[in-house]
């Protein structure tokens, strides 16, 4: 990876072009760092919202799973991180996630300097193609599938899978982005986190949840990529939680036959009984014996448990050219024009309100936890 991981950078060192995304703590702008000239994605974040909202710690699992995903691994452990020791995993990579490239802040923000990818949102796309074919949807479901499974087998749920989440590269290949409410987990979790559109029936009814609930998010951005809408159709959450609970969800009569099960499977109300993908008799042996973590009668335990479908194995899915895939030789359906690599013109045009710094707060030294944060 080509990384500014050696320089000393902040915010002078950027020509800041124009807004590329908005959420609720920040912003994401197209950068251009002025000695390379070369286009990043730069997400900048107020410190104090971080602190009045109780998400330090979830800004700093981001933080921390984009190093891990982006192969940079540092030994400093963050002070400020109760959890330090649960996010000491070997570091990963795969071609489908958006990778940091460098980290500042000031008194007021913290930036994470990230890919630029310049093909726009998967949502703009699916607002332009209304629905997608089987064959046309697989091409990208296939994709969040392996970049799914990467996250599983290391320990890390997404928790946020929605198609603003997905950008396409030059190539019109998807890039995960915005890890924000990403966590690295030994087993289950409870906290409320998500998209209310796309949450599990688990999370919504304040359960202990674990990696199942990113694929009932796949079969929800399955439906909504092949129907033109999600199932819900509902704007108001309290609305959206009923439906979820009531889990009734109503397929067109011409859905393909192989699709309508693949989105059937992973929108199982019960996690236990719901698709996914699970390690099979070799990565179980693999992991003993790079973990140590299993003695032989777990192994047995955990095969005997299996009972579920592998995604892998489902026959929408099962025959795809896997290899050609990873190596990027499938030629897509949809590729963004780009006519420049600073081009923004696949993005949608957002308000920028905060011209200059004066109304944002500052975070006294005293009271400003980021700066335990290490690069």
């Amino acid at each position: 990876m080509e990384s500014l991981i050696n320089e000393t950078l902040n915010k002078n060192n950027f020509e800041i072009i124009k807004i590329i995304g908005n959420g609720a703590f920040g912003k994401v702008y197209l950068g251009i760092e002025k000695q390379t000239k070369k286009p990043y994605a730069i997400k900048i974040q107020q410190k104090h919202l971080l602190i009045l909202q109780k998400q330090v710690e979830h800004a700093l699992y981001e933080f921390e799973i984009l190093k891990i995903i982006s192969g940079i691994n540092n030994n400093s452990k963050n002070k400020s991180n109760p959890s330090n020791n649960n996010l000491n995993i070997t570091p990963i990579r795969n071609d489908s996630f958006s990778l940091i490239h460098h980290f500042f802040q000031d008194s007021k923000f913290i930036y994470f300097v990230l890919d630029y990818i310049p093909g726009g949102e998967l949502f703009i796309l699916m607002r332009k193609e209304i629905k997608f074919s089987a064959s046309d949807a697989r091409f990208y479901i296939a994709q969040i599938i392996d970049a799914l499974d990467t996250l599983h087998r290391n320990k890390i749920i997404y928790r946020d899978l929605k198609p603003e989440n997905l950008l396409l590269d030059s190539d019109g290949y998807l890039k995960f982005v915005d890890f924000g409410v990403a966590k690295k987990i030994e087993n289950k979790t409870n906290t409320l986190a998500g998209t209310p559109t796309y949450m599990a029936p688990e999370i919504v009814k304040q359960e202990y949840y674990s990696f199942e609930v990113d694929w009932w998010s796949l079969g929800i951005l399955t439906y909504e990529m092949t129907v033109g809408l999600d199932p819900w159709d509902e704007k108001d959450p309290m609305k959206i939680y009923e439906k979820i609970k009531k889990g009734l969800i109503l397929f067109p009569k011409n859905m393909d036959k192989k699709l309508k099960n693949f989105i059937q499977h992973l929108l199982i109300g019960d996690p236990n009984k719901r698709m996914g993908s699970f390690l099979n008799d070799n990565d179980i042996q693999k992991e003993k014996e790079n973990e140590n973590l299993m003695n032989q009668n777990n192994i047995n335990e955990k095969k005997k448990e299996i009972k579920k479908i592998n995604i892998y194995e489902h026959i929408y899915i099962k025959n795809y050219p896997w290899k050609e895939l990873r190596n990027k030789e499938i030629i897509p359906f949809y590729t963004p024009k780009i006519k420049k690599k600073d081009d923004a013109s696949n993005f949608n045009e957002y308000q920028d309100d905060d011209d200059d710094d004066i109304e944002i707060e500052d975070v006294s030294e005293d009271k400003d936890p980021f700066l335990a944060w290490k690069w």
